[in-house]
């Protein structure tokens, strides 16, 4: 989904992510049965997507809302992305969508059966009002970033869109496609709909609507106007918020709690065995975590140091030290491994090694030139999670074997990011952007030079101050690409290019965490029934707050 920042399991969160095929889709439903009937409804389901403090009783899903991932069972996008099935564009708000003008007109056709939680009709005006409300306020995230190649967006009918480009630009399809519109009826009252918290009485389109709200949890209940008929077959869902993973896991091990998205350390020895109907599926299809090098700022602004980094490190070592194995070492393409078949570039995904090459790594390093790596650098790491610690340790420990002199600094979230942003850090260890269907935003907005700044000013996304006028120039190919085949080959030639310079160096896969229980509740995905990503926050919004709305909606009591 889009991405904003965002610490574990999903990724550091970005900018807008993610292109579609660009088939266009049937009208069919959203997501056919797959489970075998008679049903059984009702029940409630506690749901811990990950540790979190107390929430704030904000739910514009477009502003502010970040940590409040119940939004993800009130608010629908127009198409959902299912990355368990490589990517696909599921229709949801949307039916159906279609290219026209050489790419410049981009339509979308819209549900006739869908009503707001206040059975008002869902139509094109919403859409084309969450837009505008989005080229109004910097602070509204619908189609974040899209302003820049948006001309015109209008509603010629209540179940059409249409959305006129100023250039070819296939990559809008997810901007748009991935946004959570808004109702128009609703926002357009307030002074502010930016600022606006949809608060106490949230309207959306989702299964659910907001039963209670308290800081430390938010009950849901069934909405009974919602469009899928006979959907959600659960009438309740708990998020409770124990502010920390250790309060969370010990709430998950007593029972307390039906899905989780958090790690539980040794998870087949203890979780797995407490009880018959504990389960885990834990799939390496996040994103990547990787070390951050401020490429604008010695000795880092020299490509062969970088690569002698990236040679020296063992990471094997780090998964298997900080991460018990859960999370394999990355790729040298930084791409997710449900996208490697058809997106990946042999030679790139295979220039990193699980292993240290400290030979090649010196003699890389040789190839620096007179540059000084053995001052003091500080590897900035974000202080929430102790296993990303853990690795920020191991990563020193390699790198002084490369005659580096490397200090861990764990720091609040707010501070290391502040440092990122503004290129004030020498080394940050952070998980990548999360992907989507296709590789191509994780490069957009992590290698991108409109993505960057000087350092001490703010960078949108390229935060390591990468700056390539080839790797430039291929991003606007991609963009103006009219076929899948032409795309795919200018992603491989980035890879290349990204593999060469290595401007981050790839360190591990990310992890899905999924922790479940069968003990009240069926309809999982699994490794035998893979229809979906497991973890109950493996989609995220561009505010920070995560869901998994099609997992949701299979599931039933027993």
């Amino acid at each position: 989904m889009r991405l904003l920042p965002r610490l574990r399991g999903r990724g550091l969160v970005l900018g807008t992510a993610v292109i579609a095929l660009l088939v266009p889709s049937a009208d069919k439903p959203a997501v056919a049965s797959r489970l075998t009937l008679p049903i059984s409804r009702g029940g409630t389901l506690t749901i811990v997507e990950t540790s979190r403090g107390h929430f704030s009783p904000n739910f514009n899903p477009d502003h502010g809302a970040s940590g409040n991932d119940a939004l993800a069972a009130i608010y629908e996008p127009l198409f959902l992305l299912n990355s368990e099935k490589h990517g696909r564009m599921v229709p949801w708000l949307a039916r159906s969508y279609r290219w026209s003008s050489g790419n410049r007109v981009l339509t979308f056709y819209l549900r006739p059966d869908v009503l707001w939680s206040d059975r008002q009709p869902f139509t094109s005006n919403d859409v084309v009002y969450s837009f505008m409300a989005a080229k109004a306020s910097k602070l509204f995230t619908f189609c974040h970033q899209c302003w820049s190649d948006v001309a015109h967006v209008s509603a010629p009918d209540p179940l059409t869109v249409v959305v006129r480009l100023r250039t070819p630009d296939t990559t809008m399809f997810f901007n748009i496609a991935s946004s959570f519109p808004v109702p128009e009826h609703i926002f357009a009252k307030q002074s502010d709909p930016a600022l606006f918290t949809n608060y106490p009485h949230p309207i959306g389109t989702g299964p659910f609507e907001l039963g209670s709200f308290l800081p430390d949890g938010i009950t849901l209940v069934r909405n009974p106007h919602y469009w899928q008929k006979g959907k959600p077959y659960i009438d309740k869902v708990i998020y409770p918020a124990y502010g920390s993973a250790d309060n969370a896991i010990t709430a998950i091990e007593h029972g307390d709690v039906d899905w989780a998205g958090v790690e539980i350390r040794n998870v087949s020895t203890t979780y797995d065995r407490a009880q018959s109907y504990y389960h885990h599926w834990y799939t390496d299809e996040g994103a990547p975590l990787a070390l951050w090098l401020n490429d604008a700022k010695p000795p880092f602004d020299n490509v062969h140091v970088r690569r002698a980094i990236s040679l020296a490190l063992d990471r094997r070592q780090i998964s298997d030290e900080a991460y018990q194995g859960y999370q394999p070492p990355a790729n040298g393409a930084l791409l997710e491994p449900q996208y490697t078949e058809l997106w990946g570039d042999g030679p790139a995904m295979r220039s990193v090694s699980p292993r240290s090459n400290l030979t090649a790594a010196k003699a890389e390093l040789k190839r620096a030139g007179r540059v000084d790596v053995t001052g003091s650098v500080a590897l900035d790491v974000p202080n929430s999670s102790a296993q990303d610690i853990d690795a920020a340790y191991v990563v020193a420990g390699q790198l002084e074997k490369l005659g580096m002199n490397v200090q861990v600094n764990p720091l609040p979230y707010t501070d290391f990011f502040h440092a990122l942003t503004l290129g004030t850090f020498d080394m940050g260890e952070v998980w990548t952007p999360a992907g989507g269907n296709s590789p191509y935003y994780l490069y957009r907005y992590m290698f991108a030079g409109d993505q960057t700044a000087p350092i001490n000013d703010k960078a949108k996304q390229n935060y390591e101050r990468y700056r390539s006028p080839r790797f430039d120039a291929l991003v606007k190919e991609y963009a103006a690409a009219a076929s899948l085949g032409q795309r795919i080959t200018l992603m491989k030639d980035m890879e290349r290019l990204a593999a060469a310079d290595r401007p981050v160096v790839p360190l591990l896969d990310g992890a899905e965490w999924d922790d479940y229980s069968t003990q009240h509740f069926t309809g999982w995905p699994s490794p035998r029934h893979a229809y979906d990503v497991g973890s109950p926050a493996a989609y995220c919004s561009s505010q920070g707050w995560c869901g998994n709305l099609d997992v949701l909606l299979q599931l039933h009591e027993r």
